[in-house]
């Protein structure tokens, strides 16, 4: 704005000169969490709480919401975007060990300019999770903009690293059947580093709409966790897919 909500004469900022200075504007505590996060010797200084996942500090993202992140945070536990809800993410986020990005049907997850990490070092978070219905194909709705059956992910110069699964179209119940394949996702100009898997396409039958642009998978060490120092187990694992588009991907394993 032209003229900051702080600058008057009866403004309490720390940095103005008056008798009730006990107040920081978010710029300022914004710039604070910055220096604490990104320089290593106040890092010794922080608690790391935020290691492994709290379910007590999940977010959610609720539906006829529109939310945009441009300012950098760890996370202490979950980001679930409900059904009709949108969240765009234009900064960094870490996430502690055991956390998910999980984008329900009929909702929108779109990264830009965005950098997913694990929080603290010798950790994975588990990825993001894209929800789907095999049994309807990916036709978005003229109301809401939104495919009611399948979860929607953009991504756009953005790096994802260090998780387990770095992106799930759909899922898996393991030692079930339950397998719910779909999803669409939309992957261009960006990188998948350090992933223990980076995209992973389950069964569907209808045609997909998913495509993977002009991005970098790379493997450049052991992970943490495995055994053997093993490293990425696979890039982009497709079963049973139908016209996913793959196109210009460069693929890096040291």
């Amino acid at each position: 704005t032209n003229k900051p909500p702080c600058d008057s004469l009866y403004s309490n900022n720390m940095m103005d000169y008056n008798s009730a200075m006990n107040a920081l504007t978010p710029c300022q505590i914004g710039v604070i969490h910055r220096n604490l996060a990104n320089h290593s010797f106040l890092k010794t200084t922080v608690l790391e709480d935020y290691c492994v996942s709290d379910p007590n500090f999940s977010i959610d993202i609720l539906q006829g919401q529109d939310i945009v992140w441009n300012a950098s945070r760890n996370l202490k536990g979950d980001v679930i975007v409900r059904n009709g809800g949108k969240l765009t993410i234009s900064c960094k986020i870490g996430m502690p060990q055991g956390a998910k990005i999980l984008v329900e049907k009929g909702a929108k997850l779109t990264l830009v300019d965005a950098h997913l990490t694990a929080n603290c070092d010798n950790t994975l978070w588990d990825g993001i999770i894209v929800e789907a219905n095999q049994l309807f194909a990916q036709s978005v709705d003229n109301l809401s903009g939104l495919y009611p059956e399948h979860g929607w992910l953009v991504v756009n110069n953005s790096t994802i690293e260090y998780a387990y699964m770095g992106i799930s179209a759909g899922y898996s119940t393991p030692g079930t059947n339950g397998v719910s394949g779909g999803a669409v996702i939309s992957v261009n100009n960006s990188k998948f580093l350090n992933n223990r898997f980076s995209v992973r396409f389950y069964e569907y039958g209808f045609q997909n709409k998913s495509k993977i642009n002009d991005t970098r998978f790379e493997c450049s060490g052991p992970l943490p966790g495995f055994p053997n120092n093993d490293g990425s187990y696979s890039f982009v694992s497709l079963k049973e897919k139908k016209n996913i588009w793959l196109s210009g991907n460069t693929y890096v394993n040291t």
